[in-house]
């Protein structure tokens, strides 16, 4: 059976050759994945951020395990960016970052018995709409955890096998709970992009240095994380180009459907474009890079300040 990565790889070609909306501009991408610095990119590529919890053992285990399950919302980061003066990732990190410093555990326990008036208090936010949709999600994926691994991500983890370790994760979560199965139908065909399964193998391997619970062997075999920042990030660049359509509406600030065509082609040429500029780098070069690396780097880069400027797709949805 296929992989979750390479369903996400191949339903992401998939639908760059019947896209209406969004092109790779094969030039622009040659031209700037000859422009990025390998240093940078391998230097960007690792858990130490000032919004991150930086424990160890279970506790940093839980901490990362919530941050992914609620690790979506950039349909709402205007808002939340005026109320807060963070970014929606920034405020959800450092957000249960304090949570876990004050003595709060993250444990499955307390995700499965999560309530919104909780999760006011603790984000120190009355958004109702956006908390209430976080508190389905750790009730959801915690509840499992309790019935299924005796409340303790660890025992998740110690139950999955040795070899594609990642996938198997990704697997267990998505065939189980709902709301971290992204996928959905582009021209009558069902296509995944799993965003925060893969991004928590990728945390877990960035937070335990590839060792203990984040010992993944697949971890070059992930995609990047289709979400709303990085596919921004190409198109400033020119890579990805917009029909007038799309760009009209993402200019308007409009609110795209999840799943819509569009949404679907943004994703899905900001994956096909990193496979691209890995297979540059990587091809008769011996780089070893893979595309969790170019993720986390452009996703950096989208921070600057140039590409702030420019709006870029808002879509409310759990899954990015």
């Amino acid at each position: 059976m296929l992989e979750k990565y390479n369903q996400v790889r191949q339903n992401s070609f998939f639908v760059l050759q019947k896209a209406k909306h969004v092109v790779i501009k094969e030039e622009e991408l040659l031209a700037f994945a000859q422009s990025i610095p390998l240093k940078k990119v391998f230097e960007s590529y690792q858990w130490e951020a000032p919004f991150h919890f930086l424990g160890k053992g279970k506790d940093l285990l839980n901490y990362i395990f919530t941050v992914d399950t609620i690790n979506f919302g950039s349909g709402f980061s205007p808002e939340i960016q005026k109320k807060t003066g963070n970014s929606i990732y920034a405020f959800v990190a450092s957000g249960l970052k304090k949570a876990m410093l004050s003595g709060i555990d993250l444990s499955p326990q307390w995700a499965a018995g999560i309530t919104l008036k909780k999760l006011q208090d603790l984000f120190e936010l009355e958004h109702k709409e956006l908390l209430s949709q976080f508190s389905l999600c750790l009730q959801e994926t915690g509840e499992f955890v309790v019935q299924k691994y005796q409340g303790e991500y660890s025992h998740l983890l110690e139950s999955l096998p040795k070899n594609k370790k990642g996938n198997a994760l990704i697997s267990l979560l998505v065939e189980n709970c709902p709301h971290w199965n992204d996928c959905g139908f582009y021209q009558k065909e069902r296509v995944s992009f799993y965003k925060r399964a893969q991004i928590l193998v990728n945390d877990l391997y960035l937070g335990f240095q590839g060792t203990t619970f984040g010992d993944f062997d697949d971890i070059g075999r992930l995609t990047m994380f289709a979400d709303n920042l990085v596919p921004h990030v190409l198109f400033c660049e020119g890579i990805l180009e917009y029909s007038p359509f799309l760009k009209e509406q993402i200019e308007k600030k409009e609110f795209l459907e999840s799943y819509s065509e569009e949404e679907i082609e943004i994703r899905a040429g900001a994956i096909v474009s990193v496979e691209k500029i890995v297979e540059f780098w990587n091809q008769n070069r011996e780089t070893n890079l893979f595309p969790c690396m170019i993720d986390v780097y452009l996703w950096n880069l989208g921070h600057e300040a140039h590409y702030k400027k420019i709006p870029r797709h808002l879509t409310k949805t759990f899954f990015y």
